[in-house]
């Protein structure tokens, strides 16, 4: 699959970014079983509704290849917060803190 990301507001502009990330189907489930432990390590609940995780019962989703820039939601303090923690996000497979 290939996923183009990316856009930010800047001085009531929006700039659109354009990254191209190519990840087999066996690295999306990886990268979403990752977040979805990730989370669980810091006590956020998360559920899968397809392709999609959905955290804080709906609030916000976050579309693959799971990454900050794929969070949507119009609450902006739960946007910033779990866009913070996926950023923290150790890139090993051990979460076990």
């Amino acid at each position: 699959m290939t996923f183009l990301l990316g856009f930010w507001a800047f001085n009531e502009h929006i700039i659109i970014i354009f990254i191209q990330v190519d990840l087999d189907e066996s690295a999306l489930v990886k990268r979403r079983d990752a977040v979805c432990r990730w989370f669980g390590v810091n006590r956020i609940m998360v559920s899968k509704s397809g392709n999609a995780l959905s955290v804080a019962n709906g609030v916000l989703s976050i579309e693959p290849p799971y990454l900050p820039e794929n969070c949507c939601s119009s609450n902006e303090i739960i946007l910033s917060r779990i866009r913070n923690l996926l950023n923290s996000m150790p890139e090993s497979d051990n979460m076990d803190t």
